[in-house]
């Protein structure tokens, strides 16, 4: 794939403080890895507001999960990147703490099969609960709710789920499939509660495996 951007801008409400005025995903140049026959990207810019980050590569990975109780069944292959990228630290006991340190960190999943909106909210949903986080949070509520509203991941899209510090916190940014950008500003914990999706306590073999194939990458 020759160098792409992809630039998006998402209109805010006025009735809305908390959203920012100029959101967008900036997609830099491919890389020349691939997972699953999904070429990775290089690099990435978040922008919202006045903050703009620009980040690297860090790790990817193959989501996979069991189906009937019996057969696995690909979903996604995550790419995650940051800011600043050589600082990740490739363990489970450093990999969450490592990102929230970062300036900025992003994470892209594209399907490799059609998944509705509600799924993947409940697949968030049973990640964030297999780490302890209380799901009425009002963070995790804004969080959640963005990934419900969104489009539904159709095979071959992507959507971005990016954290920025910012100075009256933490600035989380989501791009769904369609490309349709949203943020909200939230607590500095929101960082390390998203992160936990993949790096946290697993909720099943498949995030297991994705959390394996991350921290090896």
């Amino acid at each position: 794939m020759n160098f792409r951007y992809v630039l998006l801008l998402a209109a805010v409400a006025a009735y809305s403080p908390n959203l920012s005025f100029a959101d967008a995903v900036q997609v830099g140049p491919a890389s020349n890895q691939s997972v699953n026959g999904i070429t990775l990207d290089q690099s990435l810019t978040i922008q919202s507001g006045a903050l703009s980050e620009n980040m690297a590569l860090i790790a990817a990975g193959l989501r996979s999960k069991k189906v009937a109780g019996m057969f696995n069944v690909k979903v996604y292959v995550a790419e995650v990147l940051g800011t600043q990228a050589s600082s990740f630290v490739k363990s489970a006991s450093g990999a969450t703490a490592s990102l929230v340190a970062m300036n900025g960190w992003a994470i892209r999943l594209t399907f490799v099969r059609t998944v509705d909106a509600g799924t993947v909210q409940s697949s968030f949903q049973e990640a964030l609960t297999a780490n302890g986080y209380d799901l009425t949070d009002k963070d995790l509520t804004a969080f959640l709710k963005l990934v419900s509203d969104g489009e539904d991941a159709n095979s071959g899209t992507t959507m971005t789920i990016s954290v920025l510090k910012g100075t009256a916190g933490q600035v989380v940014v989501y791009q769904d499939s369609s490309g349709a950008i949203k943020s909200f500003t939230a607590s500095t914990d929101i960082s390390t509660k998203i992160a936990n999706i993949w790096f946290g306590t697993p909720a099943d073999s498949g995030l297991a495996n994705l959390q394996s194939d991350l921290l090896n990458f």
